[in-house]
């Protein structure tokens, strides 16, 4: 196998055109085989209804080991997830079994983009799901479509960043929309009972000063699939004690180490808290020692140079 002539340690996060993609069509109350086609996505206009049109998706990566083989990260929590959101729009669930074929199906299809394992970087997968209608009423459509892509992506170290704290919800919907204002940033809401609130899929995870991970239980947070993970590794790895709960304001003297994560970046390191023009500092602008270690033991998993939970890792 020959890799596609890209610069691996230097991708970044940004879409790069692949071989082959999937997709799935669901006519007559029932999925069809499905299948790896050249990368390109038709659609009959007539039938794209985007008045009442509904969708759902997930993303997770693919990664290679030291042996040179390749592995998906927890794809049965992503099929779980998607299947819940499917349910809530009243999309037609996809069957688990045919969800993780069409991965390793994808996957080994594109096996010249999954990035080499000194590059440290991995394969970004995207699915969805989509209903397609000719109708233009709120009838329950009869055609869905299931489709995957996939993109080499380059790591994403543990740069430090800041947390902004907000109670106007306006002022992070206009900065939501400028990804400059973003660069270094996550914004998180706090309400009137200086109560705590996950924005931007982004969730945040705490160290307190007498070595408890606590996790932010929020209720406009996304299921983080790598929430749990590190919640998992913090207690089974590390042998601290874990919490899912509410975080107040008033809390922020008692962290030693704040940071959020996410599929696309991981662990994201937090140095400062920002409330009302004062500034909150953490860790000496470094990044903890409990943060790195997180970071270390998940990416370990994900390259299997570390024994993760049964699993976690599914080979392609």
């Amino acid at each position: 196998m020959e890799y596609a002539d890209l610069d691996w340690k230097n991708l970044g996060f940004k879409y790069r055109e692949t071989d082959y993609s999937y997709i799935s069509r669901y006519i007559a109350n029932d999925w069809d085989e499905g299948k790896v086609k050249q990368n390109r996505l038709s659609i009959d206009e007539k039938k794209l209804d985007i008045d009442y049109i509904k969708q759902c998706f997930e993303g997770l990566k693919a990664y290679r080991s030291k042996e040179g083989d390749i592995y998906l990260f927890r794809p049965y929590e992503n099929i779980v997830r998607l299947n819940r959101n499917c349910e809530k729009l009243l999309i037609p669930n996809i069957p688990k079994e045919k969800f993780i074929k069409a991965l390793k199906d994808v996957v080994r299809a594109n096996e010249r983009f999954v990035p080499p394992y000194d590059s440290k970087a991995s394969l970004y997968i995207r699915t969805f799901i989509s209903e397609i209608s000719n109708q233009s009423n709120l009838k329950i459509p009869k055609e869905y479509i299931f489709s995957i892509y996939v993109t080499p992506v380059g790591p994403t170290p543990m740069n430090l960043s800041n947390i902004i704290i907000t109670k106007d919800r306006k002022r992070i919907d206009e900065v939501s929309n400028s990804t400059k204002s973003l660069k270094d940033k996550e914004l998180i809401y706090i309400n009137k009972n200086n109560k705590l609130e996950d924005i931007n899929n982004i969730n945040l995870f705490v160290i307190t000063k007498n070595d408890v991970f606590v996790s932010l239980k929020s209720s406009t947070g996304l299921p983080s699939i790598t929430k749990n993970s590190l919640m998992y590794i913090a207690k089974n790895y590390l042998n601290m004690k874990v919490e899912e709960r509410d975080i107040y304001l008033e809390e922020i003297d008692n962290f030693c180490e704040i940071g959020t994560c996410s599929t696309k970046y991981m662990i994201k390191p937090i140095k400062s808290i920002i409330y009302e023009n004062k500034e909150y500092i953490v860790q000496n602008n470094k990044i903890g020692p409990i943060t790195n270690e997180l970071y270390d033991i998940l990416r370990g998993i994900q390259y299997k140079d570390i024994q993760g939970p049964k699993d976690w890792v599914i080979k392609v």
